[in-house]
């Protein structure tokens, strides 16, 4: 993956945590993608679209104090740019 590409994942998540959820959605989901979360989370299951996202994001900052996602790992998808997160909260 580019360091371009790279650097605008950081600046997303960046802005992911500092709660700037207005422009998130649009810069980090386009209107075709889809979450799954653990099936060991609380609010299981899958969800569709960036407007969909962004209220699961939502609902989750009202559950968790300091709620942040952490990329860990950059994956190369050719158009596509992705990462593996570490989503956490304040102990």
């Amino acid at each position: 993956m580019s360091q371009e590409n790279v650097d605008t994942i950081r600046e997303v998540f960046d802005r992911f945590n500092r709660a700037d959820d207005d422009r998130i959605a649009d810069d980090l989901f386009d209107a075709g993608a889809v979450w799954h979360s653990r099936a060991d989370e609380p609010d299981t299951g899958v969800y569709r679209g960036a407007e969909t996202i962004k209220e699961m994001i939502r609902m989750w900052r009202g559950m968790f104090e300091d709620f942040r996602a952490e990329p860990e790992e950059f994956i190369d998808a050719g158009v596509r740019r992705c990462a593996w997160l570490a989503l956490r909260t304040r102990p």
